[in-house]
């Protein structure tokens, strides 16, 4: 029987690849236009809780691999770029306070014993 190999951590893993090659659209673009208009507070607060929401799949994703044991975890992003990410996402709430005092900004995840947040 094949050994699977499970919970794969690799610096330019599928997912890393990914998320780089669309970083300017998932990341920039919505911060550009936050930032830009000024005018409209409502919708700056969606585009940041958009990208949180974007954010925290990614880190929270994995691929997976079907093999003779079935399916099984594979790859995943590094804890380099899940802290990145997670550095972004409370970035990003603290925006989202500036604009709304009244926002309560969420503790900081902290990573559990197997590196996933």
């Amino acid at each position: 029987m094949k050994e699977e190999n499970s919970n794969k951590e690799l610096d330019l893993s599928i997912i890393e690849k990914y998320t780089q090659k669309f970083k300017p659209n998932i990341q920039t673009q919505p911060q550009q236009k936050a930032d830009i208009i000024d005018d409209d507070d409502e919708s700056d607060v969606i585009r940041y809780k958009n990208m949180i929401g974007v954010q925290n799949k990614l880190i929270n994703s994995w691929s997976y691999h079907y093999g003779d044991a079935g399916w099984s975890k594979e790859y995943s992003l590094t804890d380099a770029a899940k802290q990145s990410r997670t550095d972004k996402i409370m970035e990003w709430h603290g925006k989202i306070k500036e604009i709304d005092p009244s926002y309560e900004i969420p503790s900081r995840p902290v990573p559990q014993s197997n590196g996933c947040y």
